[in-house]
């Protein structure tokens, strides 16, 4: 099948390639590699039904939270996530337009709950449980 997803790396890396016709023979001849790889697999599944189950339930604030906690480091009594994602990868992560992202963010600093430059997001304080936000005013066509 073709593949489901890409990859961009952020800095210089070295990397392993196994091709499709090695792979199955060395699985077969390596029970212990095929272990790693069947429990690799099954906690991808297990981090995939507990995103769809999070985009099914969770309004799109809700998905934010999760998603910066879910990436954030700790640092004394703050959270840091370093090096901070842009407002479009957020979007992509969590289902949603990159304007939006950038509303919520602006009113989480606004408020005092994150603090944002170029490379990081710290959370200053716990987030709030819900988010206000004007109502986008559109203009009629």
């Amino acid at each position: 099948m073709p593949r489901s997803a890409n990859v961009i790396a952020k800095e210089d890396c070295n990397l392993l390639v196994i091709l499709k016709a090695d792979f199955a023979p060395l699985l077969q001849n390596n029970p212990n590699a095929a272990n790693h790889v069947i429990k690799y697999l099954c906690e991808r599944l297990r981090t995939t039904n507990k995103v769809a189950f999070s985009y099914a339930l969770m309004e799109v604030y809700e998905r934010l939270i999760s998603f910066l906690l879910s990436v954030a480091a700790h640092d004394d009594s703050k959270k840091i996530i370093s090096p901070a994602p842009t407002h479009k990868e957020i979007a992509l992560k969590i289902c949603t337009a990159r304007e939006v992202v950038s509303r919520m963010l602006g009113k989480l600093e606004k408020d005092g709950y994150v603090t944002i430059d170029s490379n990081k997001i710290i959370i200053n304080k716990p987030l709030p449980s819900s988010l206000k936000l004007k109502p986008v005013k559109r203009k009629a066509l």
